[in-house]
């Protein structure tokens, strides 16, 4: 992969090796937080300050001490489990779901097949992700009449995404505000 400059700006574009599985992690490490300049010369970007940080913030970013509501997290969870067991074939070795006002979030680590770890053996990581992505496209109403139900709230958008070296998948349901009281 190699980065070039583009124009006066402190980005870089990069041009990674289609072939290349860790092209984008190699990307990520070697663009952010730094800049290259004119000349190709990596440099701390102004944009993005090396802070701590706020106490707050780190306490939110722990597992939270109590599982309030986890009534529902727990029916979403094994929904969500259930639906990939018996249209996949196998389900995730473990989910977490995450509740936000507006936003379920699941992270599924494990449940790649055999065949899927053969391939991403032999390179045909692309193939992997790509056979995923179509399997979740085409689950999409399943997975969304499941949340829309459990919730009782619309689903506004669906996202996928899979990490196979890091075994892990995430589904992401962006719902509806809930109707304000007039």
């Amino acid at each position: 992969m190699k980065l070039a400059p583009t124009g006066g700006t402190n980005q870089a574009e990069a041009h990674p090796d289609p072939g290349d599985p860790d092209a984008k992690r190699q990307l990520c490490s070697e663009t952010a937080p730094f800049a290259h300049d004119a000349r190709g010369t990596q440099r701390r970007d102004p944009a993005m300050p090396d802070h701590t940080l706020h106490p707050d913030d780190a306490a939110a970013m722990r597992e939270p001490l109590t599982h309030a509501h986890g009534e529902l997290r727990q029916q979403l969870s094994n929904a969500v489990v259930a639906l990939f067991k018996q249209y996949f074939g196998r389900g995730p070795t473990s989910c977490r779901t995450y509740l936000e006002p507006n936003l379920v979030i699941f992270v599924l680590a494990g449940g790649y097949t055999p065949a899927e770890q053969t391939l991403f053996e032999a390179g045909k990581w692309y193939e992997v992700r790509q056979a995923r992505i179509a399997w979740q496209d085409s689950m999409e109403v399943r997975f969304i009449d499941t949340i829309e139900g459990l919730t009782h709230r619309t689903v506004k958008a669906f996202l996928s995404a899979n990490r196979q070296d890091a075994e892990l998948t995430i589904e992401l349901f962006v719902l509806e505000p809930e109707p304000t009281p007039a």
